[in-house]
């Protein structure tokens, strides 16, 4: 185990308790539907923050994506994770608005739930490639 990362209501001190304990890296992630929850995350010193979308009754899995300017107006230099309803068609738009670390990606390649689709996935891991930035 080298990464952890909490869905719930854990605040950050708990957060960094976690990583003391354990050693691992953190990833906190956070619901989004407005800029107060890009600014709540900010207290939060993970070394990633994983950015969702919000659903009332879910904590992750709503297949449904955030407002991802929301993303790209935060502030902090904690890394990012995109999350939240990503599929091979919308993949590159998010990484274009949002300029994440990673991407999280569950429903967005599945056939059915918690079966993966071979096709899905590559099409996905092929749009992510198109979207990553020429190095030299």
């Amino acid at each position: 185990l080298t990464m952890v990362q909490l869905h719930g209501d854990e605040g950050p001190a708990y957060c960094a308790e976690v990583a003391r304990r354990t050693g691992c890296r953190v990833a906190k992630a956070v619901r989004v539907r407005s800029l107060a929850d890009m600014r709540r995350i900010e207290a939060f010193h993970t070394d990633f923050h994983l950015l969702d979308s919000f659903a009332r009754d879910l904590r992750g899995g709503t297949g449904v994506p955030f407002d991802w300017e929301l993303a790209r107006r935060r502030r902090g230099d904690v890394p990012i994770i995109l999350s939240g309803g990503l599929t091979a068609d919308n993949v590159g738009q998010g990484i274009a608005t949002a300029r994440p670390f990673a991407v999280d990606v569950v429903s967005g390649v599945e056939a059915e739930p918690g079966i993966k689709d071979p096709a899905r996935l590559q099409a996905f891991f092929e749009a992510v490639r198109q979207s990553a930035p020429v190095t030299a």
